[in-house]
């Protein structure tokens, strides 16, 4: 069994690149596809041109016009999904940076992306198909996300964002 542990250097570039990225994507299919839309949301929250391509054909459309200046976060416990890493291949052809949140240090995704953060695979787990294989995934968006709320004007984007949807909530509720 390998042993993860997240390298704090790394997420700290991974920051970096989404402070500094036009545009940033995440791409995931499946159970990926909702740890994505999840993470999308946490950076909208904040102010980050972000979005979710959950469906293939997106991710193509969204790889083929994508440049230098936007960043990939791609999200698969295998790594091996096949249209994923071949939309990951059609990314890198257009010069867009990848960061790969999976399971497997020599998947194709691996071996695509500038950056990879191995996750821990529900495979070394008794009983694979109780445990969901995107909790190890979801705690590295929690952290990444954590550490951007350090950052002062992040942290007030995402007050602002919460407190206009909890005020239009309270009002909705009170007319």
């Amino acid at each position: 069994m390998r042993e993860n542990k997240l390298d704090i250097k790394q997420l700290k570039k991974i920051i970096q690149l989404i402070k500094s990225a036009k545009r940033v994507y995440f791409y995931g299919i499946g159970s990926s596809g909702y740890t994505s839309l999840e993470a999308t949301q946490r950076l909208l929250r904040m102010g980050i041109s972000a979005f979710a391509e959950t469906e293939s054909n997106n991710m193509f459309m969204t790889s083929s016009i994508i440049s230098k200046d936007d960043l990939i976060i791609a999200i698969s416990s295998t790594g091996s999904t096949d249209s994923l890493v071949r939309a990951i291949e059609l990314a890198k052809k257009n010069k867009a940076t990848v960061v790969a949140l999976t399971s497997y240090d020599n998947s194709p995704l691996a071996q695509l992306a500038d950056i990879v953060v191995g996750v821990q695979d529900t495979n070394y787990i008794n009983d694979a198909r109780f445990i969901n294989s995107q909790f190890s995934i979801m705690y590295v968006i929690d952290v990444i996300t954590t550490l951007l709320l350090k950052n002062n004007k992040y942290h007030d984007r995402m007050t602002r964002t919460i407190t206009s949807v909890l005020n239009e909530k309270y009002d909705a509720y009170n007319k």
